[in-house]
């Protein structure tokens, strides 16, 4: 099944002209005449008048979801795409063609083994949202409880494992032709996406993970997670709370609709960091189409969180690793990030110390002063991807580029009105306790929500942490245990 699977993808990405786009953009950034004439070769035989970003969205969404999913993630960088790309593939979010109606209804009374006027007064066969892996109707309950019902997507496994299985493929060969393909181990990539997306075909896993996270946050004032109602809930059919608000993504109707964009930006830096380091359990995906901000009279100017299929857990001692890298790399203490890394486990411990110093320093320092809205990812991977980086290893680099601001763009991150530098943390890093920097040393229960942190997650991460490890879980570890990564899924 891969031969035929793999001429679908070609005929695909040539139907929509995904040759000519790269070509199209290859020769704009060289300025070459001659790539600027193979692009237009290229167009011969072929009408592509839809502008690029909607052929290569309407592609992505031919493919199907592996291929989506890609196209959700790469929506978020807008430091790495033209805006005209960024802008259709955010569309993606939830704007994925939708499957008809009837066939929700049919996937609903098979899931949940009745049929669904005996679930529902009233439902609504015209999906609100649509994405990869799912969509979701309106509908009543016989009680009049106004509710949100998510339905997976029909053959969904099938089709996963597919592509998973051709990616595999794929994988093994660029390990075979490629140095820097061997360091980003695209094996072991593919296999944790493999988990990702099994743990969202499953929504009685998503329902339970939502309910963890409304019981961290049942008495915050910050973050609302809808209530599930288990009775009507089976692998393939999820039913919660009907949520109304506002698309984290919507500055202007934000700013119409009143909210006060300053408290947004405070709050989701605080959500964010209570999450991984006071619960140590963390929505693990984040992206605008999963955020809303509240338009009800309760819940206004308040987060609501959507679509819990990934999420990730820390144990006590990976949230204090992690909490010391941060506090490491806001001080410029390249040297204790390195033997952060080589304590833990994350690189071979025979890594020499000073190498992997000059490395981490190599790839951060040139970024270090400039304000947040001005760090491009994209830099940093060319940065690493230098000879000198060559002895760089996978953690060290996912370490750098995780420490990139741009990419921290979940709530908050789009709201505030000031952009300050990473340099400016150095001076809020200061102020934070000292037993932080030692791993064995434990912290005092409790939380408390404290001052404002600023627009940036990055940027406000010191006064954030200084909370965290203050008034977090007592640490319970040392150093004889290997923290979890913080993007693992939690084990449910």
């Amino acid at each position: 099944m891969k031969l035929p699977r793999l001429i679908r993808i070609v005929f695909t990405a040539w139907r929509y002209g995904l040759d000519e786009i790269v070509a199209s953009g290859a020769a704009a950034n060289a300025g070459s005449p001659w790539l600027v004439r193979a692009a237009r070769w290229l167009r011969l035989g072929r009408r592509l008048k839809a502008p690029r970003g909607e052929r290569l969205r309407r592609s992505l969404e031919t493919l199907g979801p592996i291929f989506v999913k890609f196209g959700q993630v790469l929506s978020t960088r807008r430091d790495l795409l033209p805006a005209d790309i960024a802008d259709e593939l955010a569309r993606l979010q939830d704007h994925v063609a939708p499957f008809p109606g009837p066939q929700a209804i049919a996937e609903i009374e098979h899931g949940l083994r009745r049929p669904i006027h005996e679930v529902f007064r009233q439902f609504e066969i015209e999906p609100v949202a649509s994405a990869s892996i799912a969509q979701v109707h309106f509908a009543l309950l016989h009680d009049g409880t106004e509710v949100a019902v998510k339905v997976l997507r029909p053959g969904m496994r099938d089709i996963i494992e597919r592509d998973l299985s051709l990616l595999r493929v794929l994988g093994r060969l660029l390990l075979r032709i490629s140095r820097d393909a061997r360091r980003l181990r695209p094996l072991d990539v593919i296999d944790e996406f493999d988990t990702y997306l099994h743990d969202e075909l499953d929504l009685l896993r998503e329902a339970a993970n939502a309910n963890q996270l409304r019981r961290n946050f049942a008495d915050s004032t910050l973050l609302k997670i809808p209530e599930m109602y288990w009775d009507h809930c089976a692998e393939n059919v999820l039913v919660m709370q009907r949520m109304r608000g506002i698309p984290i993504g919507r500055i202007d109707q934000l700013r119409a609709a009143g909210m006060d964009l300053q408290q947004l930006s405070r709050d989701g830096v605080e959500i964010f960091f209570r999450q991984v380091f006071h619960d140590g359990f963390f929505h693990a995906d984040m992206h605008p189409g999963n955020i809303l901000v509240g338009t009800d009279e309760d819940d206004f100017n308040r987060y609501i969180a959507l679509d819990f299929g990934i999420v990730g857990a820390l144990s006590d001692f990976g949230k204090n690793y992690l909490a010391q890298n941060f506090l490491a790399f806001f001080r410029r203490d390249y040297r204790r990030v390195a033997e952060l890394h080589i304590e833990s486990g994350w690189v071979p411990a025979r890594t020499r110390v000073e190498q992997l110093e000059a490395a981490v320093r190599s790839c951060c320092e040139p970024f270090f002063d400039r304000p947040a809205q001005e760090i491009s990812l994209g830099l940093v991977l060319m940065r690493l991807f230098q000879p000198h980086a060559a002895s760089m290893s996978r953690s060290s680099r996912n370490w750098c580029c995780c420490k990139d601001p741009a990419q921290h763009r979940g709530p908050g991150s789009r709201t505030g009105s000031r952009s300050r530098s990473l340099g400016d943390c150095q001076a809020d890093s200061r102020a934070l306790d000292e037993s932080a920097d030692r791993p064995g040393r434990p912290g005092r229960p409790g939380q408390t929500r404290g001052a404002a942190l600023g627009a940036d997650a990055a940027t406000g991460a010191a006064s954030a942490l200084q909370r965290a490890l203050t008034h977090g879980h007592r640490h319970a570890g040392g150093r004889h245990a290997r923290p979890g990564a913080p993007g693992r899924p939690a084990d449910r």
